[in-house]
């Protein structure tokens, strides 16, 4: 079998409604390159994994499962088929999204081909087929033919409102992760983190610059019954947010980035997950509150006057 030159991680977890039409969009791809597709499924109680079961046996030169395991989270669902790709270039997508442009692969083999210094390249993202990412501020500002890895490593780790770009159907060099995931594991996979695809990106602009392919790829369904960071009570919200805050610092401190240039993000994420403790009325919310404080310490005269008006204490 030739080796394949990408290979696409398909993450599922009860998506049997969903993921042959992400897996047909991956195999829709008109690439004169091999490429192999990994499923992911994580301990799926519906029959998901039996979905994309028939497809592997129908491409066995194309798909790979991953074999069956307790539920393992998003983080080391990704890095444990991360492990088994044999491509040198990486993608991935959700298996409730799809792939749009048929020419997606080719385009962004060809980038990252010509250009050594790039890292990783991204698409523009259709979100539930009516805003696309290219007409929204918060991701438009980084859809240019080369951002520095400086400036998207900074943005990454300053962001309020959303990373510089999806992770999803992005192509980037396993090479560049590598670097940093051999060096430092905790700092790109960490399942206290809670997510898997911020540490990735900052840990690809560490290693070279980005670049946007001016092609529409990816389809992302915001759906508020599946979508992690749509699906959250104020407890959840608190959790899920709280857990990224609080390892912010990590991630700074170990890519020399001083927490005063992180004010915006801090600033801002504070006081959303105080306000969302505060609404869930959760008083085992207030020692996280303080650790996250004390973890940004080295910020603490500049935002002393600031930090006087966020809720303390908690309703009994």
């Amino acid at each position: 079998m030739t080796k394949p030159v990408a290979s696409i991680i398909l993450l599922a977890y009860n998506h049997e409604n969903s993921i042959a039409r992400a897996i047909e969009s991956i195999l829709a791809q008109k690439c004169r390159y091999p490429f192999e597709i990994l499923i992911a499924d994580d301990a799926s109680t519906d029959h998901t994994r039996k979905i994309a079961q028939l497809y592997a046996e129908r491409y066995p030169d194309i798909i790979r499962m991953m074999q069956p395991a307790p539920n393992k989270g998003v983080v080391d669902n990704y890095f444990d088929t991360l492990a088994q790709c044999h491509g040198r270039y990486i993608s991935d997508c959700a298996a409730d999204d799809f792939w749009l442009d048929t020419s997606l692969l080719q385009t962004e083999i060809n980038k990252l081909d010509e250009d050594p210094t790039l890292s990783v390249v991204f698409p523009d993202v259709a979100e539930n087929g009516v805003r696309l990412h290219s007409q929204m501020p918060q991701y438009s500002t980084w859809m240019r033919t080369r951002v520095s890895g400086d400036e998207i490593l900074l943005g990454t780790l300053n962001n309020t409102n959303a990373l510089p770009y999806q992770l999803s159907a992005a192509l980037y060099r396993k090479s560049c992760l590598l670097n940093v995931l051999n060096d430092a594991p905790h700092i790109v996979r960490n399942p206290d983190c809670g997510v898997e695809d911020l540490p990735i990106i900052a840990a690809l602009a560490s290693q070279g610059d980005a670049a946007y392919i001016p092609l529409i790829g990816y389809y992302y369904t915001i759906d508020d019954t599946v979508t992690l960071s749509n699906n959250l009570t104020p407890a959840k919200a608190f959790r899920f947010y709280s857990r990224l805050l609080a390892f912010t610092p990590t991630l700074a401190r170990y890519y020399n980035i001083p927490l005063q240039q992180l004010k915006k993000h801090y600033h801002h994420k504070y006081r959303y997950i105080a306000a969302m403790a505060q609404k869930a009325g959760d008083r085992s919310a207030l020692p996280i509150l303080r650790n996250i404080r004390k973890a940004w310490s080295p910020m603490r005269a500049p935002l002393r006057s600031r930090i006087r008006t966020l809720p303390l204490t908690l309703p009994r």
